[in-house]
């Protein structure tokens, strides 16, 4: 469970939205989104509404990664 203010994060992945906290991101450096989201590469982030990074993928891609 994460902590009290911790970063939310929202991927909107093709039009579709999950929501889930930069840390759960980062326990997995060695994927894309854990790299993505890793303090060093912080400067290269640029979301939108202030937390969601959209992608240009079908929405399939994440579908088995829920919760």
């Amino acid at each position: 469970m994460a902590e009290d203010g911790e970063q939310k994060v929202i991927l909107n992945v093709g039009g579709i939205k999950y929501e889930t906290y930069r840390s759960m991101l980062t326990k997995y450096p060695e994927t894309l989104l854990g790299t993505m989201f890793s303090s060093r590469n912080e400067t290269l982030l640029h979301p939108t509404n202030g937390n969601e990074y959209f992608f240009d993928r079908n929405s399939d891609t994440l579908s088995k990664w829920k919760n």
